[in-house]
């Protein structure tokens, strides 16, 4: 689903007006809205700047759906807290295990300035080159 009709006549747009103000041909414009064609990255960034709204709202990305999302991980996470930590103190936790543990708990609970994003730039590099140096395809 996304917005593009709604925003359209919210402003009382014909299609050709659209057309006018973004340069996307009538066609596309009536493809998109009809559900033929999907908009692109392109489209949802130039038709989202002219209505002032996110790409993630032209396209019809629920703020709850990234919520629920979210939720769903942060349970996971918490779940499986106590068990990652036993298993850590008693040496049974592969070291690519516990470096992405460290990146999801950077994401869910720091609030992510650019030394968290460096940190889990390096924690993903690691994880990466281990992979590469195991052998195997894990």
């Amino acid at each position: 689903m996304n917005r593009l009709k709604d925003l359209r006549t919210e402003r009382k747009l014909s299609l050709s007006e659209l057309h006018d103000k973004v340069n996307i041909s009538i066609s596309t414009l009536s493809a998109i809205e009809n559900g033929v064609r999907r908009m692109n990255v392109n489209h949802a960034r130039v038709l989202g700047e002219f209505f002032g709204v996110s790409t993630d709202y032209i396209l019809g990305n629920d703020l709850a759906s990234f919520m629920s999302f979210s939720d769903a991980l942060e349970d996971l996470f918490t779940n499986s807290f106590d068990s990652f930590v036993q298993a850590a103190n008693e040496g049974k936790l592969e070291e690519r295990q516990r470096l992405l543990f460290c990146c999801v708990d950077l994401l869910l609970h720091g609030t992510l300035t650019h030394k968290d994003l460096n940190t889990i730039k390096n924690l993903l590099e690691t994880l990466i080159n281990k992979n590469e140096g195991s052998g195997d395809d894990k």
